[in-house]
């Protein structure tokens, strides 16, 4: 870095052929626009547009970047693949105990319904035998409309929200925004 505050780079035939084709459509597109910078003001313009950005998502860093902490780090390379495995491991594993946690779940309680259904239906059947027949069909009706509504919502629930339930929020996924300059300067570094 140049005591100007400026971020110097060496020209890469990349980039100076980046900048070549960025001015030939300067001057195809607006020629006045570029006719108006000052000439030694002009490859610095264009090098600026020439910023290229890019952005990864996922578990692992661009291979150059790999190569780059293999080349720091000793092992960095491998170390960063085992990394990844243990945690695409552990969240495969997370993933696998939520499924079985809920179909537990489920379990539980369509035999919780099964048993409160049975012993509600035995004292609606035990309340008409006894001659309080008004009572036994509120106790069996409500119970019926209970169960059935019950079901109704919880097949409404995993329509709803069958996308939402059934995904693992990944413990904080990867992303990179990463800004390569194909010029000699970046005006947000200072």
């Amino acid at each position: 870095m140049s005591d100007t505050g400026k971020v110097q780079s060496s020209p890469t035939p990349e980039k100076t052929q980046v900048v070549q084709e960025i001015e030939q459509q300067f001057r195809k597109s607006a020629p006045d626009v570029l006719e108006a910078v000052p000439i030694e003001k002009r490859k610095e313009l264009v090098e600026f547009i020439a910023t290229e950005i890019s952005i990864r998502q996922g578990p692992l860093p661009d291979p150059a970047e790999i190569a780059a902490y293999d080349s720091v780090i000793p092992n960095g390379a491998e170390r960063i693949m085992k990394m990844v495995e243990d945690q695409a491991s552990h969240r495969r594993d997370v993933q696998r105990r939520c499924v079985e946690s809920n179909c537990k779940q489920v379990t539980r309680g369509q035999y919780l319904a099964f048993f409160l259904s049975m012993t509600f239906g035995a004292l609606a059947t035990y309340a008409a035998i006894s001659g309080q027949p008004t009572f036994a069909s509120v106790l069996g009706g409500g119970t019926l409309v209970s169960l059935a509504g019950a079901f109704l919502l919880s097949k409404r629930m995993e329509k709803e929200g069958s996308q939402v339930s059934t995904q693992i929020p990944s413990s904080a996924p990867h992303q990179k925004a990463q800004a390569k300059i194909a010029g000699a300067r970046n005006p947000r570094r200072k």
